[in-house]
């Protein structure tokens, strides 16, 4: 983390006239994104995921997944059935 002083007449004497600055974003967000790309063709290439998981797959879209959950969980209240729902981000 480095700091940089706000402008403004500022007294460089105190803590509170610098901002920080985080340079651990972007080899962050650059890592994630090589470990995202790897493990996307590992899964594909191996045929790993199931039908119904959707979101990280280049041709099924995450919105998909929302519409046919719409869909079911109201036919299965109907019919007395108990649905449960997990969410992982």
């Amino acid at each position: 983390m480095q700091l940089k002083h706000k402008k403004g007449g500022k007294d460089r004497h105190f803590q509170i006239s610098y901002q920080d600055i985080y340079l651990q974003n972007t080899p962050t967000k650059l890592f994630e994104g090589l470990i995202e790309s790897r493990l996307s063709k590992y899964t594909q290439l191996n045929q790993t995921l199931t039908p119904s998981q959707k979101g990280s797959r280049p041709t099924l879209q995450t919105y998909e997944a929302i519409c046919a959950l719409i869909t079911t969980i109201p036919q299965r209240y109907q019919y007395g059935y108990a649905s449960y729902l997990v969410l992982f981000y």
